[in-house]
């Protein structure tokens, strides 16, 4: 029985050889007692949607597409010389996700079909009825595997135990879908097929986000809910056995843009139009107690176990386009413990690898950064709680 990440003898494509590219590396410390980071920036030379970093930080993964040719790209970066290692071409698709196996021995892409916009200057994407997912090994880069579906992805997780893979996405029929994909077969479970927005896709839009909790037994997916006679913005919590809704948690004036579990399943960090929170999850999954909110409106925030990683804001500059930066915060009093200055002005895409080791930032300018942190950071300060609580309904 052939399983999905198992490799083949089909190469479609091959491509190796160092390309140049622009390639700076710094050094820096953002205050005493904090550890040095080193900087490397790279141009792939289009706008980037989406990136990935091996488990063991050598590898960066970045996708672009190039409006002007119509045609998507899968690059592979060498961390340690800032040289590119790949390029696979992906034809008229736009790579909307990125992620690495635990073995660094595959990538998977999710992909969709782009409609150009309309109007000048129009901030929205437009996705048609056909994307994929696709697998592809790593050394040497080739396509090992797709999944072709009938809608678009707009992103993609791998479920920490590598049994599973899951999609979200949606179409021209205005809904949103998700399926889990086994394996070792490739059984394939559609789990979610919702009224949403239309497929008209702006570049923060809670579609893209979906996690498997750690223990690989459930997925969360951003979607709109069921509440009475109405749809409001949430998390659903769907079994992985069964591919069935196990509790919702409702968001009706913030709505959700961004999430993330902590390693141990136990807490949630969220972040709406109204800021950043974190949660501790409660009751078997059923019910949300909020814990701490966070400082300065957070873009992305991503929970690690021992610190809260504020991975990227926007600097309190004035202007029509901010640059953005990133770090490590301590949600307590906000103090950065160590900061990552990026000066990207449209962030559109940004990936941390597993080990916290490499964090990277990219822009629809076709510019990247990558930092290389030498050592991880620890926080012992314990967040201010709440009586707050937030379930389905509540």
């Amino acid at each position: 029985m052939k399983t999905v990440f198992a490799t083949t003898q089909s190469v479609t494509s091959r491509h190796f050889g160092i390309v140049c590219c622009c390639f700076v590396l710094t050094i820096g410390c953002s205050g005493s007692g904090v550890p040095p980071t080193q900087k490397i920036e790279l141009s792939p030379a289009a706008p980037v949607t989406a990136l990935a970093i091996s488990t063991d930080g050598q590898i960066l993964a970045s996708g672009q597409f190039a409006s002007l040719t119509n045609e998507g790209t899968l690059s592979l970066w060498d961390l340690r010389s800032g040289k590119k290692l790949a390029d696979q071409k992906l034809g008229h698709f736009v790579p909307t996700a990125l992620e690495f196996t635990d073995s660094d021995r595959h990538i998977v892409v999710g992909e969709a079909s782009l409609v150009q916009p309309i109007l000048p200057f129009d901030d929205s994407i437009r996705y048609r009825n056909n994307g994929a997912i696709k697998i592809f090994d790593v050394a040497p880069l080739h396509e090992d595997r797709s999944i072709d579906l009938t809608w678009s992805v707009y992103g993609l997780a791998i479920a920490p135990d590598e049994k599973h893979l899951a999609a979200v996405g949606g179409g021209a029929d205005d809904k949103i879908r998700a399926v889990i994909v086994s394996t070792a077969d490739g059984t394939r479970s559609e789990v979610l097929a919702d009224d949403g927005p239309p497929a008209r896709i702006a570049r923060a839009n809670p579609l893209r986000q979906l996690q498997f909790s750690h223990d690989g037994t459930k997925l969360l997916i951003a979607s709109m809910i069921p509440s009475g006679s109405a749809k409001l913005p949430g998390i659903q919590v769907i079994d992985v056995s069964t591919g069935r809704s196990q509790s919702q948690w409702l968001f009706p004036e913030s709505g959700v843009t961004w999430f993330d579990l902590d390693p141990a399943d136990r807490s949630v960090a969220v972040i709406g139009r109204y800021g950043g929170s974190i949660w501790t999850i409660d009751d078997g999954w059923k019910r949300l107690n909020k814990e701490a909110s966070v400082p300065n409106s957070p873009f992305r925030l991503l929970l690690n176990g021992k610190t809260r990683l504020y991975a990227i804001r926007k600097q309190p500059n004035e202007g029509p386009q901010l640059p953005f930066d990133a770090g490590i915060t301590q949600i307590g009093d906000g103090a950065i413990l160590t900061g990552f200055v990026g000066e990207l002005e449209n962030c559109s895409a940004f990936a941390l690898n597993k080990t916290e080791q490499c964090f990277a930032i990219g822009d629809d300018q076709g510019h990247i950064n990558v930092w290389k942190i030498s050592s991880a950071v620890s926080n012992d300060t314990k967040p201010d709680t709440s009586d707050s609580d937030r379930s389905a309904g509540k």
